[in-house]
């Protein structure tokens, strides 16, 4: 496994870009479980993978998903590359059985990636600890045919001791498996300072709103 500290949407690009690959070697299409901290993310992901890329073997797993149940766990993962899911999925009480009663056969998970995994170790320690439990759950219920998937951990605003914690939670024990860019500039990006006084600070931003708006 590794944690990959990137800046901000190229860890989602990462990960995205592997979804659309095929193991020749097995001949199967390997599946990747995506960890979100909000459904409102789960559903973005989906739709730029829809409309971007035209990939439509993605769901989103989330508590408006009133259409998918536990035992149809085996068929949304064998028609689907990519499964986006919370942390608290794993502890539900109808999905640890429903994973361990899937047939192995031609289905494994190939990664579990775990996007703004900041929140492991800044929310797990707080008030969602099911981030805690995320190693050992990915240990024992997404092992499939004695296939354990890799772990990658992507975020783009862990501190140097967060990034230490995340690693020591997710039982990484290999000293490189880190990963920080050489620099987190963003040359797409342009950063404009507009100058103004307390009294007329409000104008200004309504005038640079406005600008805004006639550009897009």
């Amino acid at each position: 496994g590794l944690i990959s500290g990137t800046p901000t949407a190229a860890g989602s690009y990462s990960f995205q870009v592997d979804v659309t690959g095929v193991d020749e070697c097995v001949k199967r299409v390997p599946l990747t479980l995506v960890v979100d901290p909000i459904t409102f993310l789960m559903k973005d992901q989906v739709l730029g993978l829809n409309e971007l890329y035209g990939i439509s073997a993605v769901s989103a797993w989330h508590s408006e998903s009133n259409l998918i149940r536990y035992e149809q766990i085996g068929e949304l993962m064998a028609t689907n590359l990519m499964i986006f899911l919370s942390p608290e999925r794993f502890l539900r009480s109808g999905f640890r059985p429903a994973m361990k009663a899937l047939a192995a056969g031609d289905l494994f998970i190939n990664y579990v990636v775990i996007d703004e995994a900041h929140c492991v170790s800044m929310w797990g320690h707080d008030f969602r600890p099911p981030y805690l439990m995320l190693e050992r759950c990915v240990r024992d219920y997404c092992t499939l045919g004695g296939r354990q998937p890799i772990v990658v951990a992507l975020t783009g605003t862990a501190s140097q001791l967060v990034l230490i914690d995340l690693k020591r939670q997710l039982n990484l024990e290999d000293m490189d498996s880190i990963v920080r860019p050489k620099s987190f500039d963003r040359q797409e990006l342009t950063y404009i300072i507009v100058e103004a006084n307390r009294s007329s600070k409000c104008l200004v931003l309504r005038q640079v709103l406005q600008s805004i708006a006639r550009r897009l």
